[in-house]
């Protein structure tokens, strides 16, 4: 650590000997700078009420996407945790993988509002011949 120790031979000088940080260096140059954002930013406050402050809280606490987002998250992570919970009842299905994500997905749009209905047409991943019944 640095400190400032007033010399008695040079004025402003360092313990460490070079005077990068002595009154008039780069040191005071950086207070001073933050004590202009200081200023501005109390002055832009004061003079107009915060009404810029309060026009970017408004932004962040009532962000339409920002709340999309995160109640997405929270009901992906809610239909995680319950088929976590459930999975052990349903390990005889036969595609207990295929199975587990319809629970999820099911799940997680009765969370975000849905009316609990199956779709009317399966997911893109099952339009393969593959996934046909037999005749």
């Amino acid at each position: 650590m640095r400190r400032w120790i007033p010399d008695t031979q040079t004025v402003g000088s360092l313990n460490t000997g070079d005077s990068t940080n002595a009154p008039g260096g780069s040191a005071c140059l950086c207070v001073a700078k933050w004590a202009w954002l200081v200023l501005i930013l109390s002055a832009t406050c004061t003079g107009s009420g915060c009404a810029p402050l309060r026009g970017f809280r408004d932004q962040v606490a009532y962000n339409d996407e920002l709340d999309r987002w995160t109640t997405g998250v929270n009901g992906r992570l809610r239909a995680h945790m319950a088929w976590n919970a459930r999975s052990r009842a349903h390990a005889s299905e036969p595609y207990l993988n295929d199975f587990g994500a319809g629970f999820r997905q099911g799940y997680f749009d009765l969370a975000s509002g849905g009316d609990g209905c199956p779709p009317p047409v399966p997911p893109r991943q099952y339009w393969n011949c593959r996934h046909e019944s037999p005749l």
